[in-house]
């Protein structure tokens, strides 16, 4: 007998299927690649990400009739997702402020990101005698994207360049754990 219901979730991962070369900050923030294989690379992401909206339903079998209503909306919106992150891919390919502006901002994360480490950070850059101009950014591979960050990023792209977009009024939240990645995501 129990008295409190219990169910056993999936473990939360970062992975995705497919190559995780897109994901690499570096890549983004390198104004020299963008061109028709990146932005492919970028529609392949988006495209598992629709393998596994596709694979959902089948996955989840088990939910009650009750809830359908509820399954099918959740889907509906994925797929609206999906579709918001293609946009956001004709936008870097066919604008080029746009695309300027995504390179810069993943730039910008991954100077961050270095900066902040153990070797660049605080007293020890001044023991390193560290000149930030003397650093390759480009060459930081080992900088990535989780897959939702890059997702939010594409999503949210149309929305921000576009005062007509359909999306512009709605506030697009990222439901992660602590420590998961959101307010990089979000800057």
């Amino acid at each position: 007998v129990s008295y409190l219901p219990s169910y056993e979730l999936k473990p939360l991962t970062y992975e995705i299927e497919g190559s995780n070369d897109i994901l690499e900050i570096a890549r983004l923030a390198d104004e020299s690649r963008y061109n028709n294989e990146l932005f492919k690379e970028l529609e392949k992401f988006v495209d598992n990400y629709d393998k596994w909206i596709t694979n959902l339903p089948n996955e989840n079998k088990d939910i009650e009739n009750d809830l359908e209503g509820a399954k099918k909306r959740i889907i509906q919106r994925l797929e609206q997702s999906s579709k918001r992150m293609y946009k956001g891919i004709e936008l870097l390919k066919n604008d080029d402020l746009v695309r300027e502006s995504f390179q810069l901002a993943n730039l910008a994360m991954l100077m961050q990101m270095y900066h902040s480490g153990p070797k660049f950070g605080g007293s020890q850059r001044q023991r390193n005698n560290i000149n930030s101009q003397d650093i390759n950014y480009k060459k930081q591979e080992k900088f990535k994207w989780r897959p939702f960050q890059l997702a939010f990023l594409l999503l949210t792209l149309d929305s921000l360049v576009r005062e007509d977009s359909d999306f512009r009024d709605v506030v697009d939240l990222i439901w992660f754990p602590t420590g998961g990645g959101k307010t990089e995501a979000y800057l």
